[in-house]
């Protein structure tokens, strides 16, 4: 789960900086920022539910640094709507509905939109060189 979030985070800040250098500074403000930029404003097309479910998955993944509890730095409760379900996430609560059937549809999911995100139009315009700044040269 972290691996794969670090991924699509990673990837969705170099898509950004290639499309919009200037965008969410470049490309370092939070991943919230980072990816509503990029699927709202600098697509060609947003992906429907994508920021549902990126929503989603980041607070799943906050979750885990906290054995399955959630806790906000504000000490504010969340919930977020994705395809039809409320997850919520309450302050200093344990999380009780992030089991592998979860897990398995949301990472079906993401694939789905890293298709979509690579395959759109802003994306495979790009004329220059994307770099990976983690890569070797």
């Amino acid at each position: 789960m972290q691996f794969s979030f670090s991924s699509i985070e990673s990837t969705f800040r170099i898509l950004l900086r290639a499309i919009d250098p200037g965008a969410c500074r470049g490309g370092t403000d939070s991943f919230k920022s980072i990816y509503e930029c990029l699927l709202r404003s600098n697509l060609s097309s947003a992906p429907v539910d994508a920021v549902e479910l990126l929503d989603l998955l980041r607070h799943v993944r906050n979750t885990i640094h906290n054995n399955g509890v959630y806790f906000h730095r504000d000490g504010k409760n969340a919930q977020v709507t994705y395809k039809e379900m409320t997850y919520h996430f309450r302050h200093g609560q344990r999380v009780d509905f992030v089991h592998w059937d979860l897990l398995l549809t949301l990472t079906d999911d993401v694939r789905q939109l890293l298709v979509q995100v690579v395959s759109d139009e802003a994306v495979a315009g790009i004329t220059g060189q994307i770099t990976d700044p983690f890569a070797d040269p």
